[in-house]
C-alpha cells in the first residue's frame, strides 16, 4: 500500500517477521535470530508483503469508504460527578436536594453500559469527530450505600450440608 511516495508495507513486514522469530525461538527452534529472520524472509517474504498490503488496503477501505462511524461502549468511572445529561441513575432518584439545591452526587459504579456513535465528518474543509449519545450508561450513585441497611448478622455455623474438615499432617482429612 502506497502512502505518499513510500510503501508502508515495506516497513511493517520486518516487524512482523521479528515477531514470528520471537515465537519460533520461544517454541524451541535452535538457531540465531538472524538465521531465522533470513529464512523467514527468504521463504515467506513475498507472502508477508502481500498480506500486509491487503490488510492495509482493507483498513483504508473500511476507514474511508465504507464506514465513517464507530460505536463505542461507555462506562462511568467510580467517583465521577453524576451528570443526568450523560448518565442515568439506575434507582431513578437522581441528584438529592440539600437545602433546596441539588447536591453533588458521585457515581459508585456503572450497572449498564451506554453506547455512543462517533462519526467523522468534514467541517470547513477539515475532518472532525462528532459524538452522539445513543444510550446513556446506567449508574449506581454512592448515596445508594448510605440508604442501604447493613446486615450485621454474623455467621457462626457452617451452611447446612457443609462438613468441617480438618487437615492432618500429610494433607489428608
Amino acid at each position: 500500500m502506497l502512502h505518499g511516495n513510500s510503501d508502508v508495507s515495506l516497513s511493517l513486514v520486518p516487524h512482523i517477521a521479528d515477531s514470528m522469530v520471537d515465537v519460533l525461538l520461544a517454541a524451541g527452534l535452535r538457531a540465531t535470530t538472524e538465521q531465522i529472520h533470513e529464512a523467514l524472509m527468504a521463504t515467506f517474504g513475498e507472502k508477508l508483503t502481500t498480506i500486509v498490503r491487503l490488510a492495509l488496503g482493507l483498513n483504508w477501505v473500511i476507514g474511508k469508504e465504507i464506514t465513517s462511524a464507530d460505536l463505542d461502549p461507555i462506562t462511568v468511572g467510580s467517583k465521577t460527578v453524576f451528570d443526568p445529561a450523560t448518565m442515568e441513575d439506575v434507582n431513578g432518584e437522581g441528584a438529592r436536594k440539600v437545602d433546596g439545591e441539588a447536591a453533588v452526587e458521585h457515581v459508585l459504579c456503572t450497572t449498564d453500559l451506554g453506547l455512543q456513535r462517533v462519526v467523522k465528518s468534514l467541517k470547513e474543509g477539515e475532518s472532525a469527530w462528532e459524538t452522539t449519545m445513543l444510550l446513556k450508561p446506567k449508574v449506581a450513585l454512592e448515596s445508594v450505600m448510605e440508604n442501604s441497611e447493613v446486615n450485621e448478622r454474623q455467621i457462626t455455623e457452617s451452611p447446612e450440608g457443609m462438613e468441617v474438615h480438618e487437615l492432618t499432617e500429610n494433607g489428608h482429612s
